[in-house]
């Protein structure tokens, strides 16, 4: 078996050569792949992240600053209610299809929430925070899920549907609730004409720096922005007495579990523990409604689940939950994903590596697909391959690395002619190349006393690594039995003590957080 910190089949060249694509096919003017159509999955902006972190390259993280910075400056993004739309038609990102698709918006606040972390610029965080107001607001059920999506179409003033009609403005509608300065910034920086650009009405984007705009109009620049916030909520309430497109209100398991992982993330990126109760809602809602035994449904709809769950719908939700134990510090969430992928194992994992999209127990067919290549979402194979990898650092349990080896080797060979259209995979490579961070934090009593050393993390870009906040007094042996790190680890002094280890090897435990910041970097 290879070594630690080696991998079988992929390795760091294989990460190379897709950033190397991603450069020679890279849109120097408006981000993202050269092309007339651009889909917000079009370039693993997460696998240039870490190409970043691992060789220096900046050229990487120019390459997905930009892109990330060019879809939210466009018509892609709604620049009213927040959220992205399923794709663009033409190359500057302006003209959308305007459909919204959860997993697009669930996926993207991790790549902002990350872009933030490398970077430490608000206005990635701001993006990432406006998405999941956006899902809260919009596409939350009552019951704790979150719908699909919503249409692209609606009803215009003459009765029939149109595309965009919803999201669009002339200047006459953003004067009838707008006015002053207001509608001066307003117009002039979102781009409305009397033209527009779109069938005779404007699809709102970003023109030029807000700054820019506010000196242009002598408006400064902290007072601009509290207008131009001010004017987006009075806009989103206008156009809500609009006929709304239609949404589909199905609550799909594997995209639920991807939005789970984005309030999850927010929640530990950004210190807002309201993100980590929305995730934990919804996860309550998929473990009730959505499981049955240790099966899970794939869709629920109507109040009934429906359709035996398939690669993805576990793969993703396994992410999820361990996203959500990090945040929470709950150990239930790691005693389900640990069942989850316990159910994989039995049912979907294949003897000679890897995992097939459907169970031994759906319907008999001549083949069972196994899927790496990833589309608009990543595959089921490359989630689980990360999963797989989280849970060896958090259990310790070298079955998780046998498992990692043998799914790699088995896609040795799309790994290495076709890369780029697996390049989610590789994320689970460049863990695997790393030397994880094995991060335990105890408190003598809540949470809320390692916020300093988690302030610290969120400042940092560490992807590979675990993390474990356990209270002594709050479950510790629970604790201790899933993630065995945890064991004979105690609170110094009565205060927050961090313990950060490489390969179960721990530095000197300590209760500052300004050491700890040096130990994680």
């Amino acid at each position: 078996a290879p070594a630690p910190g080696e991998t079988a089949g992929a390795d760091a060249t294989t990460i190379d050569e897709v950033s190397a694509f991603y450069d020679a096919q890279f849109d120097e003017q408006f981000g993202g792949l050269r092309g007339t159509q651009k889909f917000p999955s079009g370039m693993s902006l997460r696998l240039l992240l870490r190409q970043h972190r691992r060789t220096g390259d900046a050229r990487a993280l120019d390459m997905a600053t930009q892109t990330l910075e060019r879809m939210a400056a466009g018509g892609m993004y709604d620049q009213v209610g927040g959220g992205i739309h399923r794709y663009a038609t033409d190359a500057r990102w302006l003209v959308p299809h305007f459909e919204k698709m959860l997993y697009d918006n669930a996926l993207l606040v991790t790549a902002y929430l990350e872009a933030y972390q490398v970077t430490q610029r608000d206005e990635f965080a701001a993006i990432a925070r406006d998405i999941l107001r956006y899902l809260e607001r919009d596409m939350s059920a009552a019951e704790g899920g979150f719908y699909a999506a919503t249409d692209a179409d609606s009803l215009g003033s003459g009765g029939e549907r149109e595309e965009g009609q919803y999201f669009t403005w002339t200047p006459d509608e953003l004067a009838a609730v707008l006015d002053g300065p207001t509608l001066a910034l307003v117009t002039l920086y979102y781009g409305v004409t009397t033209e527009g650009n779109f069938d005779g009405r404007t699809i709102l984007h970003q023109t030029r720096p807000l700054a820019d705009v506010a000196a242009e109009l002598d408006i400064e620049a902290g007072e601009a922005r509290r207008l131009l916030d001010a004017a987006r909520d009075t806009l989103y309430r206008a156009r809500a007495d609009r006929p709304a497109p239609l949404r589909d209100d199905k609550i799909l398991t594997s995209w639920n579990a991807l939005a789970i992982s984005a309030f999850a993330q927010a929640s530990l990126a950004l210190g807002d523990a309201g993100y980590a109760e929305r995730a934990t809602h919804a996860a309550d809602f998929v473990l009730s409604r959505l499981k049955d035994g240790d099966r899970l449904f794939r869709s629920y709809a109507g109040g009934e689940a429906r359709v035996p769950g398939y690669l993805e719908d576990y793969a993703f939700l396994i992410a999820a939950l361990l996203d959500l134990y990090e945040a929470t510090s709950e150990p239930r969430w790691m005693e389900e994903a640990l069942a989850l992928d316990g159910v994989l194992a039995a049912r979907f994992e294949d003897p000679a590596g890897g995992f097939f999209r459907t169970s031994d127990e759906h319907q008999s067919i001549l083949t069972r697909e196994k899927p790496g290549y990833d589309a608009a979402q990543p595959s089921g194979n490359s989630v689980q391959l990360l999963n797989l990898v989280r849970l060896h650092e958090f259990t310790t349990d070298d079955t998780y690395r046998q498992r990692t080896e043998r799914a790699l080797r088995a896609f040795d060979v799309g790994l290495s002619q076709a890369p780029v259209a697996m390049a989610e995979m590789l994320l689970a490579v460049d863990f695997r190349l790393d030397t994880p961070k094995e991060i335990i934090i105890i408190t003598p009593d809540s949470r809320a006393t390692a916020e300093p050393f988690l302030a610290e993390l969120r400042a940092t870009f560490l992807p590979n690594r675990i993390l474990s906040v356990v209270g002594e007094a709050d479950r510790f042996d629970a604790h201790a039995a899933l993630v065995p790190l945890v064991e004979g680890k105690f609170a110094r002094d009565g205060v927050a003590t961090a313990y950060v280890c490489e390969n179960r090897l721990c530095e000197l435990p300590t209760t500052d957080p300004a050491v700890f910041a040096q130990q994680i970097r």
